[in-house]
């Protein structure tokens, strides 16, 4: 179990056959940030609304996704954080809601992967049903 968050990352396919890039895990400060982001400025509290976005901004690395009037690719690599939010908001909302459903599937994976890599195994009990030391003990407690 490494302790360290390894820069990995994975390749997630859309219904249309398009790709997005992902990172395989969020490290410690990408989850906050993206808990952070799913908050109302506000008010401080969470926002529905905020989630889907604010949990695929924090995953996504590329895509090949295309513009489909021009047939252009739709960068998103290396541009800033509201950037790619303003590329994502512009999409058709049935995109949108795909790619904010894969991603958070992906995110629901690797929480329940991790939770499972550090599972720690249980202790055995000391006197197992029916070993000598569990019946010695059963019939000191039932003499009278």
């Amino acid at each position: 179990m490494a302790r360290v968050t390894r820069p990995e990352t994975l390749t997630l396919t859309l219904q249309s056959g398009e790709t997005l890039i992902v990172k395989k895990r969020l490290n410690a400060g990408e989850r906050s940030d993206m808990l952070a982001a799913m908050r109302d400025p506000l008010s401080g509290r969470m926002d529905g609304l905020r989630s889907g976005p604010a949990t695929v901004l924090a995953y996504l690395l590329d895509w090949t996704l295309k513009d489909d009037l021009s047939g252009e690719p739709l960068v998103i690599r290396g541009k800033s954080r509201d950037e790619v939010l303003a590329t994502l908001r512009s999409l058709d909302s049935e995109d949108m809601k795909e790619i904010v459903t894969i991603v958070d599937e992906h995110d629901d994976r690797m929480i329940a992967e991790r939770k499972e890599e550090k599972k720690i195994p249980t202790m055995k009990p000391k006197f197992e049903p029916g070993s000598p030391s569990s019946a010695d003990s059963d019939s000191a407690t039932t003499k009278s």
